[in-house]
């Protein structure tokens, strides 16, 4: 059974790319060569998805940004997943936060698709949903950042979007555990409105050093851990 070896092998991985990786910012280490087996990473990233453990939901969110061929309907699909479980918690229930927290993640991820014109359209997508559900009520804190990607990518198709993101940013403040001001949403909206470039960059140095660390040197039983990890994912990509 392909798939088991392959969950297997990666939840013998899963928990030091999230607690010890991660907390680095290597976990591209894991990540961008297990991107390469496109039908591998996405069984692994929709597994992990289902958890209750929001570090796995995270790293989902996190691989999917890296798998070379993916689905198109990936990110939304992990999208709607996070917000199904955002939406059965109590509106004031703190582990709210754990969802804002994975949904970041889908954001950095549809920003790395945005670089590629293939997966632009798929990708801003998921962005506009960020930003819609945000508007609409169901609050995360990454609309910004989403709409900053879409001005980035195509400021004319989303010039309508950014008006109405706007107007959302000088309304009142959501009721959510995170207590936002709506300030980051606000200061965001005007600059895209002013033509400020400089806010359009930061995420491309992010993407920038995630790729470097994919590069770094690590023990001899860790790479072994990984490789085993991507013989599994090729056997079922094959």
């Amino acid at each position: 059974m392909p798939s088991y070896d392959l969950f297997e092998a990666w939840f013998r991985v899963a928990d030091w790319c999230a607690y010890t990786l991660a907390k680095e910012g290597c976990e591209s280490i894991v990540l961008k060569p297990l991107g390469e087996h496109s039908r591998a990473a996405a069984l692994i990233a929709r597994e992990a998805a289902e958890s209750e453990n929001s570090i796995h939901r995270k790293l989902a969110a996190c691989l999917a940004g890296w798998i070379r061929e993916p689905e198109p309907q990936l990110l939304q699909d992990l999208f709607q997943r996070e917000t199904a479980c955002d939406a059965a918690r109590e509106v004031n229930d703190f582990n709210r936060l754990d969802s804002q927290s994975v949904v970041e993640d889908l954001m950095v991820s549809a920003h790395r698709w945005m670089r590629t014109e293939m997966l632009r359209s798929p990708a801003s997508q998921t962005l506009k949903q960020i930003v819609r559900s945000t508007m609409d009520g169901h609050y995360w804190n990454s609309a910004s950042e989403a709409m900053i990607a879409l001005y980035k990518y195509d400021p004319q198709d989303s010039a309508e979007l950014l008006r109405e993101f706007a107007e959302y940013a000088n309304g009142p403040a959501p009721n959510h555990p995170s207590r936002p001001s709506l300030k980051q949403e606000k200061s965001a909206a005007e600059k895209l409105l002013r033509g400020e470039e400089e806010i359009l960059t930061p995420f491309d140095q992010i993407l920038r050093a995630q790729d470097a660390a994919a590069e770094t040197e690590i023990d001899a039983n860790s790479r072994a851990a990984i490789e085993h990890l991507l013989a599994m994912a090729t056997d079922v990509s094959s």
